[in-house]
């Protein structure tokens, strides 16, 4: 037989030989494979644990901080409780509506006389004093434009303007 043909028995032995070699090479590629999933279940596991980790130390601060922020309005309330009657604090939103009320044009200016005078809380007495001496400022230099004007401009025109303030007096209420 030695035209070149082969015998059938070693090309079926080459043939498992092929098959072993293939298969131990899939079963090293499965275990790889195997060890690369298991390391990386590990590195989700270990990763998890650290997460969680860092998500209880960020409660914990929080925690601290709510605890450290309830003790400083408890502390803040309680010198509150504290303060006599005439210094109690008062509120942004009363200011606010003060300022609004004591802004409109003449029940403006008598509710900011009486409250500069009536309160018995020093806080709203002395907000009411100092717009009572916004509205004197006001009034004071409103008088002196009204002097300066009244000398610069030439006589014919001092007439027209008198009148105008007159207007605006009267329309105002005063």
């Amino acid at each position: 037989m030695s035209d070149g043909i082969e015998p059938i028995k070693d090309i079926e032995v080459e043939d498992s030989a092929v098959k072993v070699e293939e298969t131990a090479t899939i079963k090293t590629d499965d275990k790889i494979t195997d060890d690369k999933l298991a390391k990386e279940a590990k590195d989700a596991e270990k990763k998890k644990a650290a997460e969680a980790k860092k998500a209880k130390k960020l409660e914990e601060k929080e925690q601290k901080k709510k605890e450290k922020r309830d003790a400083k309005r408890a502390k803040m309330q309680a010198l509150i409780d504290q303060c006599p009657k005439e210094y109690k604090p008062v509120s942004t939103s009363f200011y606010f509506w003060m300022t609004v009320l004591c802004n409109l044009p003449i029940i403006g200016f008598i509710i900011t006389i009486l409250t500069s005078i009536v309160p018995r809380n020093k806080n709203v007495k002395n907000f009411a004093r100092s717009i009572l001496i916004l509205y004197i400022i006001a009034l004071i230099v409103f008088m002196i434009a009204l002097i300066v004007i009244f000398f610069i401009l030439p006589g014919d025109e001092k007439g027209e303007v008198l009148s105008a303030v007159e207007k605006i007096a009267r329309a105002l209420g005063i």
